[in-house]
């Protein structure tokens, strides 16, 4: 579920309705709307008849402090693994979600998605993977450019993971640090 407090974390209460029986792995706020909060529900949902897992992601929202939520996602690819929501501070339509397809396989795939229309729709876009990294998370959104991203990878402990940009909404990224 997704539990929320009000009082500077003395106490806590669950959100109501459905959401306490989903899988939150991630949510973000925009500054200068504090009350509104983009929440990323992802996980396990089955396998395939090929025994490929596949996972069920959606996105909330609430307006009102997390009195009330609503879903705010059309129907996202079921064979990705949610990792992390983003949203450009400079568009109040655009959302990133950074994504996992083949978790935990040889050949998992970092997945970017783009959506324009507040989640409506997606774009997929691929981020590379170098060597054993196993996934992407985003990093942060530029200020004042909604097509800035930030994302870094996740890697085995000593191994070296990346800081990637992209000034293009992640039709292309470049790597501007590596380190372990």
């Amino acid at each position: 579920g997704l539990t929320i407090t009000r009082d500077t974390a003395c106490s806590f209460d669950f959100a109501k309705g459905e959401l306490n029986a989903l899988v939150f792995i991630d949510l973000t706020v925009r500054p200068t709307t504090p009350d509104r909060v983009i929440a990323l529900a992802s996980s396990y949902a089955g396998q395939d008849t090929d025994l490929k897992p596949f996972y069920a992601t959606q996105l909330f929202e609430t307006a009102d402090e997390g009195n009330s939520f609503t879903k705010i996602s059309g129907t996202i690819d079921k064979t990705l693994l949610g990792e992390t929501v983003d949203i450009a501070p400079s568009d109040d339509q655009r959302i990133y979600l950074s994504m996992v397809r083949n978790a935990g396989q040889i050949d998992r795939q970092g997945v970017l998605l783009v959506s324009k229309d507040h989640g409506k729709t997606f774009a997929e876009k691929p981020i590379p993977l170098e060597g054993t990294e196993s996934a992407p998370f985003l990093a942060g959104v530029d200020l004042t450019n909604p097509d800035r991203l930030y994302v870094r990878t996740s890697n085995g402990t000593d191994k070296p993971s990346r800081l990637l940009v992209s000034d293009d909404a992640g039709q292309t990224f470049r790597t501007i640090f590596t380190g372990a």
